[in-house]
């Protein structure tokens, strides 16, 4: 008797009857009672939230733009430089002119003679004649240049 006033003042059912339920017959509200179920009533989100909204509508703006998220794993040393790659292709700057260059600057940055044998052969032509004419700078001018640090 204890135990009806318990599960009346909690709510809860303790043991639930141990015999089968008719299934062919309708279950009655009164018979699911009975068998020692409980009637409950509960909100279910059956929409997407608010947030989950905003966020899938995001990525639909993204793949529109003809992007996405991406994520790798690199050393901590090229993390900088990465970034720097992405933002400049998704600029529009062209995947063979952010390599090219980013390489030569990597390069450039460890080695300048190799550098200067990866560049084109225009550009190399055009350094050779500057250097050149810095070679032969007399008198102001090469004083001049020195100032400015390119002799």
């Amino acid at each position: 008797m204890q135990s009806q006033t318990s599960e009346h003042q909690t709510g809860n059912i303790d043991e639930v009857a141990d015999h089968p339920i008719d299934c062919p017959a309708a279950i009655t509200d009164e018979a699911l009672l009975r068998a020692g179920l409980v009637k409950v009533s509960a909100f279910m989100r059956t929409k997407s939230s608010v947030n989950a909204n905003r966020a899938r509508r995001a990525k639909e703006k993204v793949a529109k733009a003809g992007a996405g998220q991406l994520n790798i794993v690199a050393p901590l040393a090229v993390h900088a430089t990465i970034k720097t790659m992405s933002k400049r292709l998704q600029e529009g700057q062209s995947l063979r002119h952010v390599l090219e260059s980013q390489l030569t600057a990597e390069i450039e940055a460890t080695d300048p003679t190799t550098a200067l044998m990866l560049m084109p052969e225009a550009r190399v032509r055009l350094l050779c004649r500057v250097a050149d004419r810095l070679a032969r700078l007399k008198g102001w001018r090469l004083l001049l240049a020195r100032l400015i640090g390119i002799a």
